[in-house]
């Protein structure tokens, strides 16, 4: 019952009310030999879900008595919460290196820069990489060089001299 209820996240109660009420078979063996099936977890999940979102004792019954793992599974995955995305890590220290061209004080894996030539260089669908923080120079509309904030100095040189050299945006 207790690796149910934390597979579930129900309590005992709640799962022992749906096997008394007949919406789940009992487990097979008794106290803490009592052993439940894959198909008995989907059924609580199944129920809780259904309930919560406002359903009747009688719509549950028609979803979960004598219905197959498969179809139960789907429900679970078709009713899956959203999980909510992780709060943006602190924000490093700037290295000597940050150029000013991204607005604010970044600290998400997407990025907007400033507008140039041709509108906003919009990177919403490209994912940078999470961990050491990255300069972003603009080259070309549509185009940027990703460099690495501690990057060694002949790096950060060359970048420089790439758009000094080729750079028209901004």
């Amino acid at each position: 019952m207790s690796d149910l209820a934390r597979l579930t996240g129900l309590s005992g109660r709640t799962i022992r009310g749906y096997i008394a009420a007949g919406y789940m078979p009992p487990p097979t063996g008794k106290g803490p030999a009592a052993r439940y099936t894959e198909h008995q977890m989907l059924q609580a999940v199944c129920i809780a879900r259904m309930r919560s979102r406002g359903a009747d004792w009688d719509e549950v019954s028609e979803l979960v008595i004598g219905t197959s793992i498969a179809k139960l599974r789907a429900y679970v995955r078709k009713t899956e919460p959203v999980a909510e995305a992780p709060p943006d890590p602190p924000a490093a220290p700037r290295s000597p290196f940050d150029p000013p061209l991204l607005e604010g004080e970044p600290t998400a894996s997407r990025r907007q820069l400033p507008p140039g030539k041709g509108g906003p260089i919009d990177l919403d669908d490209a994912l940078l990489p999470d961990g050491p923080r990255w300069a972003l120079l603009p080259l070309l509309p549509g185009m940027v060089l990703m460099v690495r904030g501690d990057a060694a100095a002949v790096v950060k040189r060359a970048a420089a001299e790439i758009v000094e050299r080729y750079g028209t945006v901004g």
